[in-house]
């Protein structure tokens, strides 16, 4: 297990977030992990009939299709891993011709004991991030600034619910972190990045002055119907199985209810405001169920804008630096961008003989993206990429 300290990156990520600082590249390659084939490790550790998956492991997660799609959600695995998640995953098989109809043929051949191994491979996800908080809260010292010991209390008891509040703005801001950080390396990829703009554009065949650009799009009414119905087909699509939406050609189907669908507030707002609200019949045309986001990095040091709210600046694994503004939506499967390891602990330390505690709370989180499962990133403008030297 290897454990990394985010603490100066959390530190970052909330100023940004707060909007006290401009939002600047940061290197989240070392909080989360991408997963290990099993090719990385020796023979010894690996079984002896696929050769893929490993000995010994404290816990393990099966991935396969969807094989129904009604009740999907009573299917729950509640991730609380040991030190490491191996994920193993099953293909779909192959047809082949039925033997049985060539008996007695001259070209018959009998294939009872022909070994037809499936296709399976292994992931391993085994990266963790840790940080935590220390407050120290004295008996005395305070006591001079208060009337009343019920005063001094009160002051305490604020202390101690900002110290517990940033904990959980914290552990909120780092998954935000590696949604960012998973749509860098989608992008990176180069596949499954829907440029919304440029669709309808061509699909309208508007040019020149007639064609709309980043700037204009959310102000375009038909532009935003056309949009809705980009994010409805695609949920749809994502469901059937194909090799369309992930970067390792596997088969996947994601079921709706096992399905992330991050929309931007700038997007949700402009579509219900100019469209929705306008409907006689509001639910034929409502967006599907989505976790809304105000912001990805932050609302940076001004008046929040679409291109502030919507932006990334995310140096990947490879070294990469990945620039991008009006991400309005991300549609992923939920073992494509998920936290595998969660392990939060408190402490309290009394010092009698100087008359104070110090409290510790603190988390270790296994981040984890899969690229090899279901992921598109909707956007209106193309990101920028710059290879890593």
């Amino acid at each position: 297990m290897n454990y990394a300290q985010i603490y100066g990156l959390m530190n970052t990520v909330a100023s940004e977030m707060w909007g006290k600082s401009a939002i600047t590249v940061k290197d989240t390659s070392t909080f989360y992990s991408m997963g290990e084939r099993v090719a990385d490790m020796s023979e010894v550790g690996r079984d002896k009939f696929l050769g893929v998956i490993a000995d010994k492991v404290g816990r393990t997660v099966y991935r396969n299709l969807d094989a129904s799609v009604d009740f999907p959600g009573l299917m729950v695995d509640a991730y609380q891993f040991g030190a490491m998640l191996e994920k193993i995953d099953v293909q779909p098989f192959e047809a082949v011709e039925s033997n049985w109809v060539n008996v007695g043929g001259v070209s018959f051949t009998p294939s009872l004991y022909n070994i037809n191994k499936p296709n399976v491979s292994a992931k391993y996800f085994k990266d963790s991030a840790t940080f935590q908080f220390n407050v120290t809260i004295p008996d005395r010292l305070f006591a001079s600034a208060f009337r009343s010991e019920g005063d001094m209390d009160q002051l305490i008891s604020y202390i101690m619910n900002s110290f517990e509040t940033s904990m959980t703005l914290y552990v909120s801001y780092l998954n935000r972190t590696v949604v960012n950080a998973a749509i860098a390396e989608k992008m990176e990829g180069g596949n499954n990045i829907i440029n919304a703009v440029t669709l309808y554009n061509t699909a309208y065949g508007l040019t020149g002055d007639d064609a709309i650009n980043e700037d204009t799009a959310l102000n375009t009414p038909q532009f935003l119907r056309f949009l809705g119905k980009l994010v409805r087909d695609t949920i749809k699509y994502m469901a059937e199985p194909s090799v369309l939406y992930n970067d390792a050609s596997m088969v996947r189907a994601t079921a709706r209810d096992n399905m992330h669908v991050l929309l931007a507030t700038a997007f949700v707002s402009a579509y219900e405001t100019n469209f929705q609200s306008d409907s006689f019949n509001a639910e034929l045309v409502s967006l599907p169920y989505f976790y809304e986001y105000p912001w990805l990095s932050g609302p940076s040091t001004t008046e929040p804008t679409v291109e502030s709210t919507t932006t990334i600046k995310v140096q990947t694994k490879s070294g990469a630096t990945v620039e991008a503004s009006h991400i309005v939506g991300v549609i992923a499967d939920r073992q494509a961008i998920f936290t595998g390891y969660f392990d939060r602990f408190s402490a309290a330390d009394r010092n009698n003989r100087d008359r104070y505690t110090n409290y510790t709370v603190g988390d270790t989180q296994q981040s984890c993206i899969d690229l090899s499962e279901n992921m598109c990133v909707i956007v209106l403008k193309d990101p920028t990429i710059t290879p890593a030297t």
